[in-house]
């Protein structure tokens, strides 16, 4: 994959297909979620459409053959990977009169977690659906779920903010800790089963003895002495998790925390993927007057250095969004606001 002295990687495929909100991998499809639709690609060909009104929102994969989007009608629909058609749609009850469905998220074993407007969630059962494939918490239940969208062992966080307090619970109301804080950016479950958050401008680990407690203080009680401080992160992407280590980009910084910790020189942007023992970030190359562009950069996840980097000749007039990096199956997906590429993993 390397060319030698270049120290670039040949993308196998390019296209252009405008900005994603949001990109998956499954069955031989990558499923790009724009504003007005979602499309599939086949080998470097759009293979088909679907026009929808999306909602804010990520796709929820599932192994039944199509995915989940969140509709603005406050319907889940259930895209299929095969031609684009419509498997089922479901409405989501709401509360009031806000559109319903937030966001949706899937993780290993617990089907697709829906996080509704209202401050509810909802567990849905593809499989099921359109039948009785949806259970909804309680409605007095009301706040929001990151969704841990990079652990296979949990299905999402809920968080409470209150008193400048951030309390923190699994999806089913067990209480994991409390920490001081106003603004929660992401959460995530190591293979400890131990939380780790950005929150503020800090990554912090729930690891202390009143993280253990169960839901038994009011709000304005929780013990906030249970979590530790990893380091300063700024505006931090979702991580990565190697092991009990962590590795985001914050402040245009690849870092990795933990034990093996290092600070990569490229300046990176989005969430970062890992496959293997290469992370792939997407990074900036320098402005060019009120041009800006955005190549692919595979990092060694041990050490930090750049093994090689890709310029896709991807540029758009003014500020450009974060680029989306996925990798899965043995392929690496980068999404601009103009290109999809592809390339084979290292």
């Amino acid at each position: 994959m390397l060319l030698g002295a270049a120290l670039a990687a040949a993308p196998a495929w390019v296209i252009d297909v405008g900005e994603a909100r949001d990109i998956a991998a499954i069955d031989g499809v990558v499923l790009l979620l724009r504003e007005f639709d979602i499309i599939g690609v086949r080998d470097g060909r759009v293979a088909w459409t679907r026009p929808l009104s999306v909602h804010e929102g990520w796709i929820a994969t599932t192994p039944s053959g199509c995915s989940v989007v969140g509709l603005q009608s406050g319907e889940l629909a259930c895209v299929a990977h095969a031609d684009g058609s419509l498997r089922w749609t479901i409405p989501v009850p709401s509360l009031d009169e806000r559109a319903p469905v937030l966001q949706v998220g899937t993780s290993q074993g617990t089907g697709v977690i829906v996080q509704l407007a209202d401050g509810r969630w909802a567990k849905v059962e593809p499989s099921l659906c359109p039948g009785a494939c949806l259970s909804l918490s309680e409605a007095s239940i009301r706040m929001p779920i990151w969704l841990d969208m990079v652990s296979a062992n949990a299905a999402g966080v809920r968080a409470r903010h209150t008193h400048g307090a951030i309390v923190l619970y699994d999806i089913a109301g067990k209480r994991l800790g409390a920490v001081k804080g106003e603004y929660t950016f992401f959460v995530a479950v190591r293979g400890d089963g131990k939380v780790v958050a950005g929150i503020d401008d800090a990554l912090v680990l729930l690891d202390g003895p009143s993280c253990a407690q169960a839901l038994a203080f009011t709000l304005a009680e929780a013990p906030l002495g249970c979590a530790t401080t990893l380091g300063a992160v700024h505006n931090p992407s979702f991580p990565v998790l190697i092991g009990d280590d962590v590795v985001l980009v914050t402040a245009r910084e690849l870092k990795r925390f933990g034990a093996s910790g290092w600070t990569s020189t490229v300046d990176a942007a989005g969430m970062p993927a890992l496959h293997g023992g290469t992370i792939y970030s997407g990074c900036w190359q320098p402005s060019d007057g009120f041009v800006t562009h955005v190549d692919l950069c595979a990092i060694d996840a041990a050490t930090g250095r750049q093994k090689w980097r890709t310029k896709l000749g991807s540029e758009k007039l003014g500020l450009l969004d974060s680029p989306i990096v996925l990798a899965e199956g043995g392929w690496v997906y980068l999404s601009t606001p103009t290109k999809l590429a592809a390339f084979r993993a290292d």
